[in-house]
């Protein structure tokens, strides 16, 4: 089978088109996190999606809380991070990566902390 590689140009406007193709904020959100690597457009989309909802999704909450923390929003981040731990017994259920994501959340809540003052 043959094999093509994407020109970088090819594949930025792949993304650009798979991004207008996402309608759903979460979904957005997550793309914007990871591929795009644009923290302040996931914030937004994030805050959005979960913004007066009362059950949120954890995965959202966390990566909301990886953004405000990479954007040095501490007050947002302190809430968010205190709002992922209090929901990370009932959202996660595999043991072992809630350890691991609860110590994170953690750290990340008590440096916020010392940061503030």
């Amino acid at each position: 089978a043959a094999f093509k590689f994407v020109s970088l140009l090819e594949y930025l406007k792949l993304s650009e088109i798979l991004f207008a193709l996402i309608s759903n904020l979460f979904l957005k959100g997550a793309y914007t996190w990871k591929v795009q690597k644009d923290l302040k457009l996931s914030r937004d989309l994030f805050k959005e999606s979960l913004d007066g909802v009362n059950n949120p999704n954890f995965y959202g909450l966390y990566i909301l809380c990886q953004c405000y923390v990479a954007l040095h929003d501490l007050p947002n981040a302190e809430t968010s991070l205190k709002l992922a731990l209090a929901s990370i017994s009932e959202k996660v259920k595999e043991e072992s990566t809630r350890i691991l994501v609860k110590n994170e959340l953690e750290i990340k809540l008590a440096n916020i902390l010392y940061a503030q003052g």
